[in-house]
């Protein structure tokens, strides 16, 4: 049926014809038809009844047909985007509001972005929250906009979601500000992804330098007993050549591996 889509959408004059016919196909909830369908009907991007027809899509009652819209969101006029993304956002379904977040990784518009992570960023679901950061920590607008909303998450999976992605941020020194609180969090992961973190961002600070109040807290780490926490903390003083005063009693008493 797919591959006579076209010859349907020009015989019955246009795409919003053929709306019954693709919700009934995309019900198969097939990856690989919707993967075939997104090309088939990108190409009628100049129909005028596209908006309506993905309008129409995205009132659906099944969440896999309303998730489609998001993938076809160019066939709409910026202004169509706009309201079908302020309505899908705020979808009941976990899987259309995760793929409105997706959006945004293809976006240029940078006020449409924002407004779309600002929309979900207390969504009630963690798989969601912790994706923020991954899709939106490199955008101009997210320390300003999105961190103060996040960073103090009650999930201790979307503080360490947050601390890994941090080294993607274009504000060098707010996330080495935003990476030092974290080292202090009472979750191991989480102090593991910020530790990894400042790693990788204290080089390319011109202004921000490492006092002893934090090379204590840094120390403080050796409590916990993952390995891979206390392996995190010896890569950061020989990656950065900080000089903790205790350091030498600390490995002293450490176990073998850790040495």
């Amino acid at each position: 049926v797919i591959q006579y889509i076209p010859q349907f959408v020009t015989a019955l004059g246009s795409i919003l014809s053929v709306e019954p016919l693709i919700e009934a196909v995309l019900l198969s909830d097939n990856p690989e038809i919707v993967k075939q369908l997104i090309p088939i009907l990108t190409q009628f991007e100049n129909d005028p009844t596209c908006y309506k027809f993905i309008k129409l899509l995205s009132k659906s009652q099944y969440d896999c047909v309303r998730s489609f819209v998001l993938l076809i969101l160019n066939l709409a006029h910026e202004e169509g985007k706009r309201k079908l993304l302020k309505k899908l956002v705020y979808d009941f379904s976990f899987r259309v509001r995760q793929a409105s977040l997706q959006v945004i990784e293809s976006t240029s518009n940078e006020e449409l972005a924002c407004k779309i992570v600002i929309s979900i960023a207390d969504d009630s679901h963690t798989r969601i929250r912790a994706f923020i950061p991954i899709v939106s920590s490199h955008r101009p607008f997210y320390v300003a906009h999105i961190l103060p909303k996040i960073q103090n998450d009650l999930d201790w999976s979307v503080r360490a979601s947050i601390a890994r992605e941090l080294v993607k941020c274009p504000d060098v020194e707010s996330a080495i500000k935003s990476c030092f609180s974290f080292v202090s969090d009472k979750v191991w992961q989480v102090r593991l992804f910020a530790i990894k973190s400042l790693i990788n961002l204290l080089p390319r600070s011109k202004t921000i330098s490492i006092d002893q109040e934090f090379l204590n807290l840094l120390m403080d780490t050796f409590k916990f007993p993952q390995p891979s926490l206390k392996k995190s903390v010896v890569d950061f003083i020989l990656a950065t050549g900080a000089k903790p005063s205790n350091f030498a009693d600390i490995m002293m008493s450490q176990d073998p591996e850790t040495k």
